[in-house]
This record gives structure tokens, C-alpha cells and sequence, in this order.
């Protein structure tokens, strides 16, 4: 049986997780329920300015500093689209189903707090080495050594 403070960890790791959930599923009928049909132009402009942002930002960090236009526009369309949804009255719905995400995201890395794994990848004892290299004496050092179990090789290899 596990103690108790791991098991109300356990607990209390859960029900954040469901929190989470829930919270993410509620930030979409937000929208809907106050908005209506406008919530689909809405989401709809919203993703269309994330994406000119995201791509604003790749040729500003791609082509270096030089170019100062792509920054500006990587700051414009949020601000564009915050002035958007204020004109069109629809910034407190805006704002409610972004704190909706915000939580989610909250209490889902709540939830996963404290279960890293702790300890450092599984290791065996060297090999012995190959015939032509006994004559070579070993140190303490290669003696005690540790290697990893699993090396990663490239493809190509």
C-alpha cells in the first residue's frame, strides 16, 4: 500500500486533471452560448491572426533584424484583433473563454507536478575489453565506469 501523503497527492493530481478538462471543454460553449453564429467569425479571426503572427515572427527571426516590418506586423494582429472584438462588443466574451484556457492549462500542469521521474537513465557494467587491448592496464576509473543501456544512433548509420 502507498503512504498517505502519496496517496493524497495521487488524489488531488487527479481531480486537477478533470478540473482541467472541464474547464477546457467549458471555454467553447462560452463562446457559443453568448455569441452565437458570431463565435465561428470569431474563432475564425482569431486563428487567421495567430497564424500572420506566427509567420511575421519566422521572417523576422529568419531574415535577421534588418527587416523590422514582419516585427511590427507580429505585433499588430493581436492588437488588431483586440480592437476587433471590442468594437463588435465582443471582448468580455473574449476574455472569459481565454481565462477558461488559461486555467486549464493551470491546473493541468498542477496536476502533472511531481511526476517527473526521478534517477538517471538504467546503466551496465563496460564490457571487457577486446583481445588486443588486454595488455593495456586499467585504471580505477574505467574499472568503476557506468554506461548508458540504450545509445541513440543516427539513421544514416
Amino acid at each position: 500500500m502507498t503512504s498517505g501523503p502519496d496517496l493524497q497527492s495521487t488524489r488531488s493530481q487527479r481531480w486537477l486533471a478533470r478540473l482541467s478538462f472541464v474547464l477546457a471543454r467549458l471555454a467553447i460553449p462560452i463562446l457559443v452560448v453568448f455569441v452565437g453564429l458570431k463565435s465561428l467569425a470569431m474563432l475564425g479571426g482569431a486563428l487567421a491572426s495567430a497564424v500572420v503572427a506566427l509567420a511575421a515572427a519566422y521572417i523576422f527571426l529568419a531574415r535577421g533584424v534588418a527587416h523590422w516590418l514582419p516585427l511590427a506586423v507580429f505585433i499588430l494582429a493581436p492588437i488588431a484583433v483586440i480592437v476587433v472584438y471590442a468594437s463588435r462588443y465582443l471582448l468580455r466574451v473574449a476574455i472569459a473563454s481565454a481565462a477558461a484556457w488559461l486555467l486549464a492549462g493551470v491546473t493541468a500542469r498542477q496536476a502533472l507536478v511531481g511526476t517527473e521521474r526521478t534517477g538517471a537513465c538504467p546503466s551496465t557494467p563496460p564490457r571487457p575489453p577486446r583481445s588486443d587491448m588486454r595488455a593495456i592496464s586499467r585504471s580505477s576509473e574505467l574499472a568503476s565506469a557506468q554506461y548508458p543501456s540504450m545509445i541513440q544512433h543516427p539513421v544514416g548509420r
